[in-house]
């Protein structure tokens, strides 16, 4: 009789425990709300290589200072290490490491061209195209592209895109002041599409100027970016692209045990 009755009380029991599982599913709980947004800073642009690569995009390059270099614009990225000798990005000391391989085992590109230094292996960022002409950088940490036209790239290989010509007629002016005397002025020109032909350019030049922050002496900077872009049928498309430097860069005095 004793073991009937303990049955007969677990029987309903277990009859109502679907139930009450199903009434807290159903009941509408304070449920946690996941909404997705674009990614605000422009550290996130989309990728469709078929390798893991880190990028900085526009948005997130136009929130920075003009006068920095491409190595100090990817200085967040996974694995990247910077240093400079200078806060402007005007000294060729600038130095980039991917997780403790050196710049001299880093491949660079510019718009698809070579940019490291046939003899060292070294690449300069001061020589590289200004910020504000800047659309993409990539940077694929150990592993570069195969098809990469270059060599001693076991690192890693940084790739910079320019922007393209805008479709419509305009300009830019950016001026910049800062310490130690720090100058910089950077015009731009965009033609707009030139009639019927398809074909857009711009061409901007830009001068920048900054005192040592140690000692005497300060650099100076004058660059030119021109690109020529074409675009017809279904995604095809031809760009010429033009970069010039002209610098004068001085260096530190070694200080003293005295200093």
């Amino acid at each position: 009789m004793a073991v009937f009755f303990r049955r007969s009380i677990a029987l309903p029991a277990l009859l109502l425990a679907p139930v009450a599982h199903a009434a807290s599913i159903d009941a509408p709980a304070a449920a946690i709300l996941v909404t997705g947004h674009p990614d605000p800073e422009g550290l996130l642009p989309d990728q469709t290589v078929p390798q893991s690569v880190s990028a900085i995009a526009t948005d997130f390059i136009v929130k920075q200072a003009p006068t920095l270099n491409a190595f100090q614009l990817v200085n967040l990225l996974p694995g990247a290490n910077v240093s400079s000798s200078d806060p402007y990005g005007l000294s060729v000391s600038s130095s980039l490491t991917l997780r403790g391989l050196g710049q001299d085992e880093i491949g660079v590109l510019m718009e698809g061209a070579p940019q490291n230094d046939i003899g060292y292996y070294y690449a300069y960022p001061s020589q590289f195209a200004d910020a504000e002409n800047v659309r993409q950088i990539t940077l694929a940490q150990g592993v570069a592209n195969i098809a990469a036209p270059l060599v001693g790239t076991a690192g890693g290989l940084l790739s910079l895109s320019l922007d393209d010509p805008k479709p419509r007629p305009g300009g830019l002016v950016d001026l910049s002041l800062g310490s130690y005397k720090e100058a910089r002025a950077f015009v731009r020109f965009d033609t707009g599409t030139l009639g019927n032909t398809g074909l857009k350019a711009f061409v901007s030049y830009s001068f920048n100027r900054a005192n040592n922050w140690r000692g005497a002496g300060f650099d100076t900077r004058q660059h030119i970016d021109a690109k020529l872009l074409n675009e017809w049928g279904d995604g095809n498309r031809a760009s010429l692209s033009l970069s010039f430097n002209d610098a004068s860069t001085s260096t530190y005095p070694g200080p003293t045990l005295a200093d």
